[in-house]
């Protein structure tokens, strides 16, 4: 739980808003933990590449 939450406070820091997108996983979502999603999943990682660039 800590690392999860330590994770998605850290994609506020960089930008990144809530995704609770049906279906996605997301360490971005504030509607349910996914204890697997303790990482950035592919969606999160895209929206730091949109957001900032390779």
């Amino acid at each position: 739980m800590r690392q999860y939450a330590f994770t998605h406070e850290f994609g506020h820091a960089v930008g990144l808003k809530h995704n609770n997108d049906p279906g996605v996983a997301s360490v971005m979502r504030d509607d349910k933990i996914v204890a697997s999603s303790n990482m950035p999943q592919p969606i999160d990682k895209s929206h730091i590449i949109e957001k900032y660039g390779k």
